[in-house]
């Protein structure tokens, strides 16, 4: 679906690589095109998740590492201030969910049908 409107997705992520890959998976995915995919790991240890991290790549994803573990309040919060300006709309995705395919073209459908909602 082509639009105008600019959603995010966000991810905060910490320890859990499989659950991550699977998260991160349902993001890309989606049949909705003007999207920005975020990660935002808490300073995970484990070195496969580091190097999956490390190894991500596409047009629409940023990867961000904490320096130090800020805690899931604090991540949750970096991950919606760390969206570009242009990110009207997001979600967060905890890295252990998945989304449907058409999850952000049918909110944003439902965004442009109730256009004065605020959330």
């Amino acid at each position: 679906m082509k639009s105008t409107l600019r959603f995010g997705i966000a991810i905060p992520s910490y320890e859990r690589l499989q659950y991550l890959k699977e998260s991160l998976t349902s993001a890309l995915s989606q049949t909705y095109d003007n999207l920005e995919v975020l990660v935002v790991d808490d300073h995970s240890k484990n070195p496969q998740l580091q190097a999956y991290l490390k190894s991500l790549s596409a047009a629409h994803l940023r990867v961000i590492v904490n320096r130090k573990n800020l805690g899931t309040t604090a991540n949750y919060d970096k991950c919606v201030r760390s969206f570009t300006p242009a990110v009207r709309w997001c979600v967060i995705l905890d890295n252990d969910d998945i989304l449907a395919k058409t999850y952000v073209e049918e909110a944003v459908r439902i965004i442009k049908q109730f256009p004065q909602a605020k959330a």
